[in-house]
């Protein structure tokens, strides 16, 4: 599958079906059948649970997590 669906589209808004955390990661599953390793500094930390929104997009060559459960904050990403 695609990242992005839509060809120009550039995130992705979903919602967290699960996840796997560790002391050093965390990796999301989302609804729509993606899934989503958190990477970079605070990894694990984020405070989010099954079931919240969140949205991925794209800027400059990275992945970007946003959501309003991790206080405004982005996160950097890479599908697994």
């Amino acid at each position: 599958w695609g990242i992005f669906d839509g060809g120009a589209s550039t995130q992705i808004t979903a919602h967290v079906a699960s996840l796997d955390r560790s002391p050093d990661a965390m990796v999301l599953h989302l609804d729509n059948g993606q899934v989503w390793r958190q990477i970079g500094r605070a990894s694990g930390e984020l405070t989010l649970r099954t079931g919240d929104k969140v949205t991925i997009e794209e800027h400059l060559g990275s992945y970007w997590l946003s959501s309003r459960y991790v206080s405004n904050m982005r996160v950097r990403q890479e599908p697994q």
